[in-house]
């Protein structure tokens, strides 16, 4: 949680660019782990 929330501010205090490269790159691994916890949960 803390881990994430440090790279988002760091993400967005970074060039446009490197904010939406970081965005993505974040995005995934966590959704990822989100449909994991979710499929957990349900089976």
């Amino acid at each position: 949680e803390e881990a994430m929330k440090s790279a988002q501010l760091l993400a967005d205090k970074a060039p446009s660019c490197l904010a939406v490269g970081h965005g993505n790159f974040l995005k995934s691994p966590s959704e990822r782990m989100r449909q994991a916890i979710q499929k957990a949960k349900k089976g």
